[in-house]
């Protein structure tokens, strides 16, 4: 059944749905409309607009842009209903918070697409430091470490009444007017690096009281990312999570995910866990109104969303300082230490190519 013929409906591709409508009466995701939607809709008898949207408002992927990040299993078949005769074509479920489904046309011109993750694809970072105040500061520590494994530009975001380190007064630096604690610190550092850098291709968010072994942004360039769907990466390994063979592995996300001290995400996994209706939620119906558990919020919202989180073998990253700020009392140890660090003088880049298989042994 042919579509009537319409003013406003712009084609994407010959012939081929989803269309991008014109009409400034309608809204939809990025104007994109089904044929089923054109069938039902009656502008296209009444006269043309004064004035039509813009054609097309985004940048949409080329039409060879490759899988989607979002794309999940194939579920069933639907009729093509702009094809010729008996055609069925494949429907995939979506895993975009605003679609449900879709097909390999549809996704292939969908305003959401992003691209699968391969690996050596990232150079741009976006890196942000959350710190508050500590009997023992480790804050210079942790931004001496930083630029050493690879880091000069990193931004602080400072809690009220931290003293900046001497000698780093060339970084960026926001600073809280008022206590906020470290998920809502965190939260909004993350979202800041987003919106300053929408474009990065990694965000790295770590802890004031980390340090990192030498060539760790080398070595993360040569194998980001480990899977084309990741939620997040973590070059910091607690001792749970240490496994036999050195590199990437993947561990089992949830709310009992423990270890947020050096987490990296992709570009479309932060903004997904950024607009997550339960992560936002976090700060008013989380425990005592979630000053804390950013390591819960983020592993929850990755099993649910089946994004896969993977941490290193052996450690790339300490935790250090001899308390935490988010729990008062507790020490920075057993399950909150990594067992396997190599060192901040061992050369990360030791594990690029032939010499990924490096023995732990030898890491240490």
């Amino acid at each position: 059944m042919r579509l009537p013929p319409c003013h406003s409906r712009r084609e994407l591709q010959p012939g081929q749905p989803p269309f991008y409508c014109a009409h400034p009466a309608i809204d939809t995701p990025n104007q994109l409309v089904t044929a089923e939607i054109c069938r039902v809709c009656n502008y296209w008898r009444e006269p043309p607009p004064t004035t039509f949207r813009p054609f097309p408002p985004i940048a949409l992927p080329a039409p060879d842009a490759g899988p989607c990040f979002h794309l999940g299993e194939q579920t069933g078949l639907r009729e093509c209903a702009s094809c010729r005769g008996n055609v069925r074509v494949k429907v995939f479920t979506c895993e975009h918070p605003l679609h449900v489904e879709t097909t390999l046309a549809e996704c292939a011109r969908c305003g959401e697409h992003d691209q699968r993750l391969g690996t050596s694809t990232v150079r741009d970072w976006a890196v942000g430091v959350t710190t508050a105040p500590r009997a023992e500061p480790t804050l210079e520590r942790t931004l001496a470490s930083l630029v050493r494994a690879g880091w000069e530009n990193a931004r602080i975001f400072a809690e009220p009444e931290v003293e900046l380190p001497g000698g780093f007064e060339g970084m960026p630096r926001t600073r809280r007017d008022q206590p906020l604690g470290g998920w809502p610190n965190w939260f909004l550092g993350l979202a800041e690096l987003l919106q300053r850098e929408p474009h990065a291709h990694a965000y790295l968010m770590l802890q004031d009281d980390v340090v990192f072994c030498r060539n760790l942004r080398a070595y993360l360039e040569a194998t980001l990312w480990p899977a084309e769907r990741v939620g997040l990466v973590s070059p910091y390994c607690p001792a749970p999570y240490v496994r036999r063979n050195s590199g990437w592995h993947e561990v089992a996300a949830g709310e009992n995910l423990i270890g947020a001290v050096t987490y990296v995400f992709p570009n479309a996994a932060a903004r997904l866990l950024l607009a997550d209706p339960r992560v936002v939620n976090h700060r008013q119906r989380g425990a005592a109104n979630g000053p804390k558990d950013i390591d819960s919020v983020v592993g929850r919202w990755a099993g649910e969303g089946r994004l896969p989180v993977f941490y290193h073998t052996p450690s790339l990253a300490q935790h250090i300082g001899g308390t935490s700020v988010i729990w008062p009392g507790a020490a920075n140890d057993g399950v909150r230490r990594a067992a396997d660090f190599v060192g901040e003088d061992f050369d990360a880049t030791a594990f690029v190519g032939g010499n990924r298989s490096h023995s732990l042994s030898a890491a240490k």
